[in-house]
């Protein structure tokens, strides 16, 4: 546990050691997708914020149909699709910022368009991945868990599965932003010695994740305001992921020491 706590202890650090870089690096593209976002609720559904969905009245158990504001659903795929590409972007712009020291000379991150596409993509084949594995070890931990009445646990299992093996074969990422290819057995491979420490690591970000996701929902109003308070929590989301994954590969491939 000493090991997973230095790791996280360090891409902490990383964070708050270098604030004001990272503010610099991605807070320009941080507010031109959100102003981006709002163009597209403004756009499709008339307003700056997604429509709520009206359930009065709905009994989902009989099956009721629900119906959908108006330009929800495109709407909610555009924000989708530009929120994957500005984070993208971003956490390549931050990987190179950490392992080579890769400063932009404008308000935006370094832009590469083969470099975030495949960052993006590269992205797709980690998830999908993680999420098939995941997805197996949810469904026997719950079969598992329902025959000894502790099936509430499923969800915290499948949590710990999904962010152990995306450690497990996420070295891939930063790989892919240092323009170098590393497949994703070799990724598992090379994660192996740290196997038993990466299930701490996880723990960790499971509860840091949750932790970021019930704070910015309890402090987000209903409103503008509300948006840009959660968007802000999830963009430190993302900083705390890439920044574990930024330190594994610089331990584990650049052979960095943690400390």
């Amino acid at each position: 546990m000493n090991v997973a706590w230095q790791i996280v202890k360090k891409s902490l650090l990383i964070i708050s050691e270098n604030l004001s870089d990272a503010l610099r690096l991605t807070g320009g593209l941080f507010i031109l997708t959100i102003f981006a976002s709002s163009a597209i609720n403004v756009m499709f559904t008339g307003g700056l914020l997604p429509p709520s969905v009206d359930l009065t009245g709905i009994d989902i158990s009989a099956g009721d149909p629900i119906q959908l504001p108006e330009g929800l659903i495109q709407s909610s795929i555009l924000n989708g699709a530009l929120f994957f590409f500005a984070f993208s972007w971003l956490t390549v712009s931050w990987h190179r910022y950490i392992l080579q020291g890769e400063i932009p000379q404008s308000l935006l991150p370094v832009w590469n368009a083969k470099r975030v596409l495949s960052y993006m993509w590269r992205s797709v084949v980690v998830v999908l991945c993680v999420l098939l594995i995941a997805m197996g070890v949810s469904l026997v931990a719950s079969l598992v868990l329902a025959i000894i009445g502790l099936g509430m646990l499923s969800t915290i299992i499948t949590l710990l599965a999904f962010y152990y093996f995306l450690l497990r074969f996420g070295l891939a990422l930063p790989a892919c932003a240092l323009d170098s290819t590393m497949p994703l057995p070799q990724s598992f491979a090379q994660t192996k010695p740290l196997e038993t420490h990466l299930i701490g690591v996880a723990c960790i970000q499971v509860f840091l994740m949750t932790a970021i996701s019930l704070i910015s929902s309890l402090a987000a109003p209903n409103n503008v305001i509300g948006v840009l308070i959660f968007a802000g929590f999830q963009w430190i989301g993302i900083l705390i992921s890439a920044s574990i994954l930024t330190t594994l590969y610089g331990h584990v491939v650049e052979g960095r020491a943690l400390k």
